[in-house]
C-alpha cells in the first residue's frame, strides 16, 4: 500500500496522538491488514520506506506527490477508518475479521500526514511508532449499505461483468 504525502519531510508529534487503526483478527490474534504480518506486540516500531516522487502531479498546483511504501498505516478520524473497514469488507466478504481498534502515536515519533492510493483517497497518518490498544475495539463491523457484503460482492461482480461484456461488443 502506498500513501501521498503531503510533503516529503516528517513531522515529529509534539503530543501523544489518538489515532484510528485497521486490524485483521484471526483466531484471536491480529494481522496487519495487507502484508499479513502478526502483530506480536501492541507497540509497534518501523522504519520508513524510501519516500520517493510519484508519476502523479497535485492536480491544484502541479507540483509532483511524493509517495512512501513502509511504515505504520493509522487514521485520525473515525469515518475515514470506517470507510477503509468498509472497502476492505466489501473485496474480503463477510468471513474475514477486519477491526479498527484505539491506538496512539506516541509523542516524539516521527510521522507523515498524507492520503491513502488505495482507494478512496482517506486522509492518513503514516508513523514510525504505534501503541494499540487491542482491548478496545472500536468498529467490528463497517457501516454497510447492505446488511451482507456477500450481497454487494454478488451485484458489483454482475456490473463488471456487464461493463465488460458492453466493452467487448462494442469492440467488435
Amino acid at each position: 500500500m502506498c500513501a501521498f504525502l503531503k510533503d516529503n519531510k516528517p513531522q515529529v508529534a509534539d503530543k501523544d496522538i489518538e489515532v484510528y487503526k485497521m486490524v485483521l483478527e484471526h483466531d484471536g490474534k491480529f494481522y496487519a491488514p495487507i502484508r499479513g504480518t502478526l502483530y506480536e506486540s501492541n507497540d509497534l516500531s518501523s522504519e520508513f520506506g524510501e519516500v520517493y516522487e510519484s508519476d502523479y502531479r497535485n492536480p491544484m498546483n502541479s507540483r509532483p506527490l511524493f509517495c512512501i511504501d513502509k511504515g505504520i498505516y493509522s487514521y485520525s478520524i473515525l469515518e475515514d477508518a470506517n470507510s477503509l473497514l468498509y472497502d476492505f469488507q466489501v473485496m474480503g466478504g463477510s468471513f474475514l475479521k477486519y477491526r479498527i481498534i484505539k491506538a496512539v502515536i506516541p509523542k516524539g515519533t516521527e510521522y507523515y500526514a498524507g492520503f491513502e492510493s488505495f482507494c478512496c483517497n482517506t486522509p492518513l497518518l503514516v508513523s514510525k511508532r504505534l501503541i494499540m490498544d487491542f482491548e478496545n475495539i472500536v468498529i467490528v463491523k463497517a457501516s454497510l449499505p447492505y446488511e451482507d457484503s456477500d450481497v454487494l460482492n454478488k451485484q458489483l461482480l454482475s456490473q463488471l461483468k456487464q461493463i465488460i461484456n458492453d466493452h467487448v461488443h462494442s469492440n467488435t
